[in-house]
């Protein structure tokens, strides 16, 4: 995919610190929008996911997406941890690539682009992000990644982990 922009890198180093000091309050446009919010909800370049969480805790189901592989990262391990109805994915990574290449936004263009994605920079362990011929990421595997201290660990599956498990995981205040 090539080096992230200098906004992804602003915002990834913003987040990574908002990690490690656990700062997770929601800022006063989400505090305002919160009430209004009910049902299935897309938060498009969700950050560190603090609305998606707050919207998943009051009822809504939740798809996040952004840029921002720490961050998405760590929105799952949150989510996962409180069972909450919050999905959180990688995915505008794909489209950033696919308008990236084609610096277009005509939608075949951009289809194009998506079916020849091919990247190897992203938080999923295995090969990348790559589609099959009908459109599957055939070789996506899953994780269980951990928040050490600002640094994301995997823990399993065993023959991908690069430390132990770390268990019970110390509440976010006490890391």
């Amino acid at each position: 995919m090539g080096p992230p922009t200098k906004s992804v890198e602003f915002f990834a180093t913003q987040f990574d610190r908002q990690i490690v000091a656990a700062e997770y309050a929601l800022n006063p446009f989400e505090r305002l929008a919160l009430p209004w919010l009910s049902g299935s909800l897309l938060d498009l370049g969700c950050g560190l996911g603090n609305l998606s969480l707050a919207a998943a805790r009051s009822g809504c189901r939740v798809t996040a997406i952004d840029a921002c592989a720490n961050a998405v990262a760590d929105l799952g391990a949150r989510a996962s941890r409180d069972a909450l109805p919050v999905e959180a994915f990688e995915a505008l990574l794909v489209a950033a690539d696919a308008y990236k290449r084609t610096r277009s936004t005509d939608p075949k263009a951009l289809a194009d682009a998506i079916r020849t994605t091919n990247i190897t920079d992203n938080v999923s362990i295995g090969p990348g992000i790559q589609f099959d011929a009908k459109g599957q990421n055939d070789k996506l595997k899953n994780a269980a990644i951990q928040n050490r201290g600002g640094k994301l660990v995997t823990v399993a599956p065993k023959e991908a982990s690069n430390a132990a498990p770390e268990l019970p995981m110390p509440p976010y205040d006490r890391r």
